[in-house]
This record gives structure tokens, sequence and C-alpha cells, in this order.
């Protein structure tokens, strides 16, 4: 079975491992011993026919959609070598597989794979893997997931090329997050409104991922390699996991959930305008990581081990030029930890902007750890430098105290290597920190009533 591997584009397009050989040895093994590996197994040749029996290579099926009309839980579809249609997958429990390695084009549906969870939830025993999917033009979705149940399920070993969106998760009944002007950010396709109720966690598992944006036939860039808008009434605890994404304005875009435990680590983000975006209660300020919460009491962030890569020289892009940023109402705390990550040739590393506190009387902290990240403007000190470029920015007004810390980071060649502003008192503190390069280190404000 083959497995894609993350990787530069110039490489090969798939690289054999230890791993891609145990799969292939287990292939083998289930197919001597089908009885070990699921209830049943059903096999999609684009060349078969769906009056076949699917149960062997040989008299395989030829629709995707067949097999998945014809599985029950716990089985596997196995898709065999060559190009197939777009399909839905609105059943849980089935493994969908290349085997060892097949091709799905979008042709002229708006996605190649589409989850819907509008009558039943994914419990995560669900899996996409082993796919190459391909886009037939502009404004196309790789994998879109709708529905107003939950979504837990596994998307790894996938490779995902010249999608307008990489992957999708729209939520029924969302709405995008307020600008904090009156006005509503985003775009595209929101949901009925209707106030769907959303129900349990979401735990989707994007694993070993490939996205590959860029010039696609005279269109403009695509828009987003992964965008999670949950919904407003239902929690989240995904994993983004040793994926490469290149070539897209904006690389991870997670909003609209309750509660935030993402999982980022060991991701390449490279030739972006911004890296990761997350935005917190209303707005969504800066780039990066952009998650959109409601009032929970504590958001454990685990944004560990990636690297970001900006496009330009630092500027000039629509979007803002800033590696990791959070925008937060101030509604609940925001915890965890930013650590280990790379970040180079943006105006700002880390960008967080909390306040607002959402009418309450007790709002929560930001009480994130940042700590032993590595940020490069792509300036070289001096004149040269771009305009506001600060190193790790962090700001919120009264209502939402800084009870963080900033640890063991190196920031090289900003104005402004540590601008902290905000309500922290001596709650909040900045330790072991290495500038080069930088014409100010840092700048404490304390607005502490």
């Amino acid at each position: 079975m083959g497995v894609l591997v993350p990787q530069s584009p110039s490489a090969a397009p798939f690289m054999p491992t230890a791993l891609q050989k145990f799969a292939g040895t287990t292939l083998a093994l289930c197919l001597s011993l089908p009885t070990l590996c699921g209830q049943q197994t059903w096999y999609v040749d684009p060349a078969g026919n769906d009056r076949n029996g699917g149960q062997s290579p040989q008299d395989a099926f030829q629709s995707v959609s067949f097999a998945i009309q014809s599985a029950t839980a716990g089985d596997t579809i196995r898709l065999l070598p060559g190009t197939h249609a777009p399909f839905t997958l609105d059943r849980d429990g089935l493994v969908i597989e290349g085997f060892p390695i097949a091709t799905v084009n979008a042709g002229n549906s708006p996605h190649a794979v589409h989850l819907d969870a509008s009558q039943s939830h994914f419990s995560g025993a669900s899996v996409l893997q082993y796919l190459n999917l391909e886009s037939a033009g502009s404004g196309s979705v790789g994998i879109r997931i709708s529905g107003n149940g939950k979504v837990s399920a596994y998307l790894q070993n996938l490779s995902l090329d010249g999608f307008a969106k990489g992957i999708e998760f729209s939520a029924v009944g969302a709405s995008p997050p307020e600008d904090g002007l009156g006005g509503q950010l985003g775009g595209g396709s929101w949901g009925s409104g209707q106030g769907a109720t959303f129900v349990g966690k979401s735990r989707l598992r994007i694993l070993q991922c490939t996205f590959l944006g860029g010039d696609s036939g005279g269109q403009d860039l695509p828009t987003t390699a992964i965008e999670l808008n949950t919904g407003r009434f239902r929690s989240f605890e995904g994993k983004i996991a040793g994926c490469w994404i290149e070539g897209y304005p904006l690389g991870i875009d997670v909003w609209g959930a309750t509660t935030i435990s993402p999982r980022m680590e060991n991701n390449d983000i490279l030739q972006v305008e911004m890296g990761l975006r997350l935005a917190v209660g209303k707005g969504r300020g800066g780039l990066g990581f952009d998650y959109l919460n409601g009032i929970q009491p504590v958001d454990r962030l685990r944004i560990h081990d990636n690297r970001i890569q900006f496009s330009g020289d630092g500027g000039g892009g629509e979007l803002p030029s800033h590696a990791i940023s959070l925008t937060s109402a101030g509604q609940h705390e925001v915890g965890g930890s930013i650590r280990d990550n790379d970040a180079f040739g943006f105006t700002k590393g880390i960008y967080f902007l909390g306040g607002d506190g959402g009418g309450l009387d007790l709002p929560a902290p930001m009480s994130t750890l940042i700590q032993n990240n590595v940020f490069h403007s792509g300036g070289g000190g001096g004149g040269d430098l771009p305009p506001e470029s600060i190193g790790i920015h962090l700001e919120a007004d009264d209502s939402m105290p800084l009870l963080g810390s900033v640890e063991n980071n190196d920031v090289e060649a900003f104005e402004v290597g540590t601008w902290v502003r905000g309500a922290f008192s001596a709650t909040f503190f900045t330790n072991g920190n290495f500038y080069t390069d930088v014409v100010i280190e840092e700048v404490l404000e304390d607005t502490t009533p």
C-alpha cells in the first residue's frame, strides 16, 4: 500500500518508507485472511461493473457510490488504480482507501469527496486514506464536510492538488464571525442559517496530507488549504499533523466552535501570506491559525513544531503577514502552549488580540505559554526592517487578563522583539528570550486599573 509523505513537490510524488512496505505486507495478509480486516471488503475499478459482486479485484464494482450503498459499518472499500468519479460518503464506519493508491477527479462536481453528516454522526471509525484528489477547475473543493452531526473521522495519507479549498468543514446553520466593525468575514456557503442544534465533540484528524496550490491554468491562487467552521454549538478537538501545505494564500483557518482543544503539530506551511489563523469570540485578526470559540471555560491550544514560511518579502499581500494569529473576545480562558515553531518572512510571528469580554463580570484570561519559537522577519536589521514588525505581539483590553509567559524564544530582525500591552500586572512575564537585529527588544505596557 502506498503512503503519501509530506515533501517538496520537486521530490518524487511518493517516497517509499518502512511504513509503506509494512502496509503492502498488511494488504497481502488481508487479501488472504479477509475476516481479520473488517466485516467485508469491497473493490472498485473504473473498468468494473456495478452489476458485479464487488468482493474481489477481478469482480469489482465500477462506482464508489454504489460500493458505499452496498457496504455496512465496519466494511472497507478499496479503490483500484485509475481515475474514479467524485463521491459522497453519508454513513459512518467505512474505510475508503486506495489499493494501493487511486485518483479521484472532481470533474464537473464542486468537490471530489463529500462527507455528509446531515443524517448521522461520524463516530471516528470512518477513514479516507491513500487517495490522490485532483481538481478539474477553479472553485472546487477537495473534501467538503457538511451537516449538523458531529464529525470524527481520519483523513490521512491524501494528496490534494489545485483546489480552491483543500478541506472545507462548513456546519449547517453557522454564520461567519464578525470583523468587530459590524460586518462579517469570509464568504461562500455557511449553511441554512436556521439555527441547527449541534451536539457532541468533533474529533477530525487530518494526518500526513499534502496540499498543493499555485497557478492552475491561469486561475487565481486557491484560497485556503484547510478551513474548518465547526458551528457555534459544537466543540472541536481536532488534530492536524505531519501535513505539507504549499502555495495557498491562507494555510489553515479554523473557527466556529464552542470549545477548542486543537493540536497542530509538525506541519510544513510554505509560500503562504498567512500561515495559521485562530479566532476566539468576535473578530478574526492576523493570519496563521484562526479559531472562533464560544463561551466555555478553557481552550487548550497545542501549536508545536510547525515550519511556516511567507510567500514574499514580508508585506504587500491581501492578508496580514502573520505566522500565527489568535483573536479572542475574552469570553473564556485561552490556554495551552505555542512552542518550537519556526516562522520566516512575516511582519509578525505571533499576533494575539483579546478583549471585549462579552459582557461578562468575570472575563477569562489568556494564559498561553509561548516558548522556544524562532521568528525571523526576513529583514536584515537597521533601515530595511518591515514597518510595524513585531516578533511577538500580545494585546488585550482591561476585560481580558494576560497571565501567560514568553520564554526562551529566538526573535530576529524585527523593529520590536516582544510587545505586550494589557491587564497583566505582575502575573505576566518574559524570560530568557534572545533578540538579534531588533531595534527595541521588549515593550511591556501594564494597563491594569
